[in-house]
């Protein structure tokens, strides 16, 4: 028989909430213990009520981005069809998912062993888990695969002068100027944009907004490898959000709203919306402080091409993720956030490098995406000119042929006329008659 005991910590209180902790009994053995503040379910209700606006105005939002996600499906097919897919870089991004979700999966199987049913049998179990890590990193592999064979095309056939997605890191792209600049803008607005959050909830807190304190991802430090979790949150939303809401959403709103402004607005403020779903209230701040962001840095795109918005979104995230092994008093989790958190510094220092070894910077015209313009089609010929020359037409032979009869028939030919060169020749033939 399995027993629950909880107490209540005296003399201690927030607002109407009290300090709880509870032991949980199976058996003769401890099963479990654990601590929490137990809030009144009056203020549970009221809670629920005024989240429901954030979950709706995220819903709306989702449903634009859906929306974005059929057109890019569209423009899968027909990239397909004209076979201006670059199907190399979709395969390494998408294996990159892959890799990266497969590993952070069997690094939580230690978290996910507590939910074993001791019904089953152990082996089960772990294949099924097995199984669902496998199933699990397909799944990204493909999304991410996908995201980047829509995205591409569209941001290589519209931004003509930037470097193209695929060649960003390749030894010639490290290499050049842009990459350098771009690498050091992107890790230049990570503390820009961390200063602009302080900034923005100072301000809103005048106003009435409220933003709550959390550690995400906490059980990170229960498992052997947590810095795949940060490389993982740093990667999937990086590529995921910037090929869907500024490679495609920018050039895809630029052709039919006809204005770039108007374009970098409406992606910003959808994908801004998108993060309604967090708790901060009122519902729409997240979205405010989200989409002004996003215009700055779909303008930075608009400038810079895609690699800053990447370097930017990836430090951003990653560094999120690994607050908790910063504060840790274990080298080990903060010397891996570090090199996890700062993996953008590693491509940049190599850069520096390359450029102090050579003293020059390479062209980067062979890297632009005017240099990988899609396959032309074949022009369709005239049939009529294909075909073979018309046979001269036979006249009909006098039935009496003779010299006056050539005379009187001036615009018929003898039979003769049309024989091969081989043939004897037409003096020969008018002696012979």
């Amino acid at each position: 028989t399995d027993y629950t005991f909880s107490w209540k910590l005296r003399d201690f209180a927030v607002g109407e909430a009290h300090y709880r902790f509870y032991v949980r009994l199976q058996g003769d053995q401890i099963g479990g213990f654990g601590e929490y503040l137990k809030v009144p379910e009056a203020w549970q209700r009221d809670f629920a009520e005024l989240r429901s606006r954030n979950e709706t105005t995220g819903l709306v939002a989702m449903t634009a981005l859906i929306l974005t996600v059929l057109a890019m499906l569209i423009s899968f097919f027909g990239g397909v069809r004209a076979r201006d897919i670059r199907w190399k870089t979709a395969a390494i991004f998408g294996a990159i998912a892959a890799a990266l979700t497969l590993l952070a999966e069997l690094n939580n199987l230690p978290l996910t062993s507590f939910s074993y049913d001791t019904t089953d049998t152990y082996g089960s179990f772990v294949t099924g888990q097995l199984l669902n890590s496998l199933f699990a990193a397909v799944g990204q592999g493909i999304l991410i695969f996908f995201l980047t064979t829509a995205a591409e095309p569209l941001y290589r056939r519209y931004y003509a002068n930037q470097i193209q997605i695929g060649g960003q890191f390749t030894p010639a792209g490290l290499r050049t100027k842009r990459f350098l600049l771009g690498t050091t803008l992107g890790l230049a607005m990570t503390p820009a944009f961390l200063a602009y959050q302080v900034l923005f909830y100072i301000t809103a807190e005048q106003f009435g907004a409220w933003s709550p304190a959390d550690i995400p991802y906490s059980e990170m430090v229960n498992t052997y490898i947590p810095w795949i979790m940060v490389l993982l949150i740093g990667f999937m939303p990086a590529v995921s959000e910037e090929f869907i809401s500024r490679a495609f959403s920018i050039p895809f709103l630029h052709k039919y709203l006809k204005a770039r402004w108007a374009a970098v607005f409406v992606a910003a403020l959808i994908w801004g919306f998108a993060h309604a779903g967090y708790p901060q209230q009122p519902f729409y701040i997240r979205g405010i402080e989200v989409g002004i962001i996003g215009i700055v840095v779909g303008y930075i795109f608009l400038r810079w091409g895609i690699l800053a918005p990447l370097v930017w979104h990836y430090t951003v995230d990653a560094l999120y993720t690994s607050l908790i092994l910063f504060r840790s008093s274990n080298s080990y989790f903060v010397v891996s956030a570090v090199l996890s958190a700062g993996l953008m510094i590693l491509p940049l220092a190599v850069a520096i490098v390359l450029y102090l070894r050579q003293r020059r910077f390479a062209d980067p015209t062979p890297l632009l995406n005017q240099s990988a313009a899609p396959p032309q089609k074949p022009k369709r010929t005239n049939p009529q000119h294909n075909s073979p020359p018309p046979r001269p037409r036979r006249l009909p032979i006098p039935r009496c042929p003779s010299a006056a009869s050539v005379g009187r028939w001036p615009w018929s030919r003898p039979r003769w006329a049309f024989l091969p060169s081989t043939t004897k020749s037409r003096s020969t033939l008018s002696m012979s008659t």
